[in-house]
């Protein structure tokens, strides 16, 4: 009887452990929900900015005491004169390409030019403006555009 009651005993441990065993992996596996309340969303949002600047000046308005028997020295600038120059700065054009002409199947209308500025493809009819690049003239193999008053032909 004593074995009955020790066996019964020792299985009833045996399941005992095993079901912590069993509950902590399972609680393992399982992702934490945690909820975050937030006191004030503004904090949370946009951090304080933790630098404070600290501004000082130093007024220097006393003698130096070593400069007793010294006299200072009184130097006279000289006034330059600047004469203002007008230099004549160079226009640079953008990167212009012309990569195509579109003709239209009616006579009656003008043709679209494909042309690339700055690495973007733009369509352009003659005397139409993009980008302060205006287009004058062109045919197949060439046009002519004008950037800030400087006319300049760029072949196909």
């Amino acid at each position: 009887m004593k074995n009955k009651s020790r066996r019964y005993f020792l299985v009833a441990a045996l399941v005992l452990i095993w079901g912590i065993i069993g509950h902590r992996i399972y609680k393992g596996m399982q992702p934490d929900e945690k909820i975050m309340v937030l006191n004030d969303v503004n904090n949370f949002l946009m951090p304080k900015n933790s630098v404070v600047l600290d501004t000082f000046s130093i007024h220097l308005n006393y003698k130096d005491p070593f400069l007793k028997n010294q006299r200072k020295k009184v130097v006279q600038k000289k006034k330059r004169t600047v004469k203002s120059k007008k230099t004549i700065v160079p226009i640079q054009f953008p990167s212009i390409q012309y990569t195509g002409l579109i003709i239209p199947k009616s006579s009656g209308e003008t043709p679209v030019y494909l042309i690339s500025i700055k690495g973007r493809a733009y369509l352009f009819k003659i005397g139409q403006t993009n980008e302060t690049v205006t287009l004058l003239r062109g045919d197949t193999k060439e046009i002519e555009i004008r950037y800030r008053e400087k006319s300049k032909v760029i072949k196909k």
